[in-house]
């Protein structure tokens, strides 16, 4: 009869912890509706599995033991999407959060302007509309020119000066970096079209004496994460035309960094190394 009893308390303690392959949230306290809804909208949109329990505002042993037993589980779960969407992928879904409920939230919006040289490059800008949108921002760039009178600079003066209460309201939304996190997006996005238009390409610029098995495993791994890689062998001498062409290489490679940190995670480049090494041990 001992025997039997110890087997059911094993069999229903194993039955009740939670399964490793969900994130469960479990909610002590009240919670904001709007915030969990979008936490649900997103993880689906992420391909995470994702529930939440709202276990009331008293707190218990009963309930606290569940807290730590689902804590234990998320954890185990957060490492096999920590490897899918990058090691700050927790970070990336809060600001994807934040964005689902601004898009659906009723409060009162305005229009950030933005005042912008005549000489900058419009496609930026036309591109950071589009994006701002997927905020839920209003957004528009108003381009200044040298031949433009005093009073319509005025009047862009006084619309820029008008949205300060709203791009206050975004920092408060969005967080302290939200226009710096924005704008990598929208280089993020320009990097896209110039790849469906094979135009960003990771260009490995070698001066000095190459370890060939090396490259030749690096444009292996490359090929099987779809990435758009090639290597130029410039020789074993230095000089000041090199580092001015290498200085070039390297600027264009940093847009295309972002587009791939935000397909592979932004560890993406220690991931690549890694695999590039296990391509050489298998020779």
């Amino acid at each position: 009869m001992r025997t039997i009893t110890l087997f059911l308390i094993v069999a229903f303690f194993n039955h009740s912890l939670p399964a490793q392959d969900t994130w469960n949230d479990y909610v002590i306290g009240r919670p904001m509706a709007a915030y969990y809804d979008a936490k649900k909208t997103t993880a689906e949109a992420w391909g995470i599995n994702y529930k939440v329990t709202f276990a009331g505002c008293i707190l218990s042993d009963e309930i606290s033991d569940k807290a730590t037993a689902y804590q234990k589980s998320n954890k185990a779960y957060f490492k096999t999407l920590a490897s899918k969407h990058g090691k700050n992928w927790m970070q990336d879904f809060e600001l994807a959060v934040k964005k689902e409920m601004y898009r659906n939230s009723d409060q009162t919006k305005g229009t950030w302007y933005e005042i912008i040289d005549q000489k900058e490059d419009k496609a930026f800008y036309a591109s950071k509309k589009v994006v701002a949108k997927t905020w839920g921002i209003s957004y528009e760039a108003k381009f200044i020119s040298d031949d433009m009178s005093v009073a319509e600079k005025e009047t862009l003066k006084e619309l820029f000066l008008a949205n300060n209460d709203y791009v206050q309201q975004l920092q408060n939304t969005f967080g302290q970096d939200w226009q710096k996190i924005l704008n990598d997006e929208v280089t993020v996005e320009l990097a896209k079209k110039a790849s469906v238009n094979k135009e960003m390409v990771w260009v490995d610029y070698v001066v000095g004496k190459p370890y060939m098995a090396y490259f030749d495993a690096k444009k292996a791994v490359a090929k099987e994460w779809g990435i758009n890689y090639e290597t130029q062998f410039k020789g074993c001498k230095a000089s000041k035309k090199t580092a001015a062409a290498s200085a070039k290489i390297d600027a264009k490679n940093l847009i295309y960094f972002k587009l791939l940190a935000q397909q592979h995670g932004k560890d993406w480049n220690a991931r690549f190394e890694k695999a590039v090494k296990e391509k050489l041990a298998e020779k």
